[in-house]
């Protein structure tokens, strides 16, 4: 998918957002190449317990 996306040349980045506990989609975004570009704190509460979201960009374009 990524390498369709360079191709077509219209897409400059691909933004991953992932709840902090969510390390499988973490352990995605990080062997993308992705970037940590911020964390946005208690974004959601889920089983009684507050999670952030962290937010990766991977740059296709420059």
């Amino acid at each position: 998918m990524i390498t369709y996306l360079i191709d077509i040349g219209t897409v400059k980045a691909i933004e991953f957002r992932c709840l902090e506990q969510n390390k499988g989609s973490i352990k995605v975004a990080i062997r993308t190449g992705a970037t940590h570009l911020s964390t946005i704190p208690d974004y959601i509460c889920l089983d009684h317990t507050l999670q952030s979201l962290k937010i990766f960009q991977l740059q296709l374009i420059t």
